[in-house]
Formats: C-alpha cells, sequence, structure tokens
C-alpha cells in the first residue's frame, strides 16, 4: 500500500473468460510469496477469491487473509444448525462477529472467523448489502479495516 492505493506486484492474463479459479489463485499467490516475506502481509480477496479451498491454504502457509464471502455460504451457529449467511441477522449499522465457526458451501471447514459488517453508505454511495468477511486476523475490528 502506498497513500491507500494498493501496488500490483503480479498479474497474469489468463486464456480465458470468466473468473480465476483456486489453482490460478494459488499459483499468483505462490509466485509473488518469495519477495513478501519479510513483510507482514494480508491477503485480501473479493467475493472472486471466496473459496474455503483458498482460505484453507492460505492459513496452511501461515499468510493472514480478509476474504469476502457469497451471502449464500453457511456456517454453523450453534451444533448442528447452518444458516446461510444472509440470515443471520445483518442490518444496516450492525456489526456481527463469528469466532472458530465452520464455514461451508458443500463440505464443512471448521476453525474460521467471520467478520460481518454492513455501513449504510461506502465513499457516499448506498450500500445494498453487508460484508461477510473470512479471517484469520482475531477481531472483527482488524478484519473490517484491513478490509
Amino acid at each position: 500500500m502506498w497513500e491507500k492505493r494498493a501496488i500490483p506486484l503480479f498479474w497474469s492474463l489468463l486464456p480465458k473468460l470468466g473468473s480465476s479459479n483456486v489453482a490460478e489463485q494459488i499459483d499468483a499467490i505462490t509466485a509473488i510469496s518469495p519477495i513478501l516475506k519479510n513483510y507482514q502481509v494480508v491477503v485480501l480477496g473479493d467475493r472472486e477469491f471466496c473459496s474455503l479451498e483458498l482460505a484453507n491454504w492460505l492459513r496452511e502457509q501461515q499468510f493472514n487473509f480478509c476474504l469476502r464471502l457469497k451471502c449464500s455460504l453457511c456456517i454453523e451457529t450453534e451444533p448442528k444448525v447452518w444458516e446461510q449467511l444472509k440470515e443471520v441477522g445483518l442490518v444496516p449499522e450492525i456489526s456481527l462477529y463469528f469466532s472458530g465457526v465452520k464455514v461451508r458451501k458443500t463440505q464443512p471447514i471448521a476453525g474460521f472467523d467471520v467478520a460481518c459488517k454492513w455501513k449504510r453508505k461506502y465513499r457516499g454511495v448506498s450500500v445494498k448489502e453487508g460484508w461477510f468477511i473470512l479471517t484469520n486476523l482475531g477481531s472483527h475490528t482488524s478484519a473490517s479495516v484491513a478490509y
């Protein structure tokens, strides 16, 4: 980051239309990780990077991350009680934080935190939905500020 702007360190033109997949995302992060080894890194990803497989890989590589989830993913709010993120009660001006929960699209993966935040306005524009951020930063504040 420089003066609140992100500077691309790596990019790749993919020979296809549409989003990148997990393997392509891991390849890109692997390509730049040697030059970042002496820095504190937080991988930020929009909803294209909402893969639980990517989050698990980042955790195994000991990267910090904040990945924005789609509201259709589910978390285990109580033992054996699964709710889609859009149903957890997030409304404008409210923040929620789920620590150490299981998250799933199909197969559950345990031990993630989910920070939820819905601002009324972002950069002067009314926001139609909240943010659901999969993170390992350990607090709602850290995840919200990083994202």
